[in-house]
């Protein structure tokens, strides 16, 4: 793709395998018309809600593998199976021609969500659910000192 359709300073696919300082990555979440993202398999893939929330002028696209953990979260991505490149090829032409008002409706939703599920919401969650148990089965659990010294 980048040997038949590169310009003169520009280059269609950027591939960093690397780590890159935050300012440095938001600049390129920002600079993507679309982030392809297709773990084969994952628990909860950060880079998607990362790349999600930098949106803020609320373009862009996200295309993700429906065996990712947070393919979930953001049912309103393009869902791929990473397996079927055909399928793959399809969502990556259809991001890239969708038009800006149902693009910006996606993207809106998909932000709301992350808004929603940051990790202060999932300790509320989680802890909400170990302080709903019984208090019997808290304590077969131990308190942190018991387990610290353990």
């Amino acid at each position: 793709i980048n040997g038949r359709f590169t310009e003169e300073g520009w280059v269609p696919i950027r591939y960093l395998y690397r780590s890159l300082p935050l300012n440095v990555l938001i600049a390129h979440y920002r600079a993507a018309d679309v982030a392809l993202i297709t773990p084969l398999r994952d628990g909860m893939n950060l880079v998607a809600m990362e790349y999600v929330a930098s949106r803020v002028k609320g373009d862009g696209a996200l295309i993700l593998s429906e065996l990712a953990g947070v393919s979930e979260l953001l049912p309103e991505a393009f869902l791929v199976n990473p397996f079927d490149a055909i399928a793959v090829a399809d969502s990556i032409e259809a991001a890239l021609s969708e038009p800006a008002e149902p693009q910006g409706r996606r993207m809106e939703r998909m932000r709301d969500h992350v808004r929603e599920h940051d990790v202060f919401g999932w300790h509320e969650r989680f802890w909400g659910t170990i302080t709903a148990q019984p208090p019997q089965s808290r304590h077969r659990l131990g308190t942190l000192e018991t387990l610290q010294r353990k």
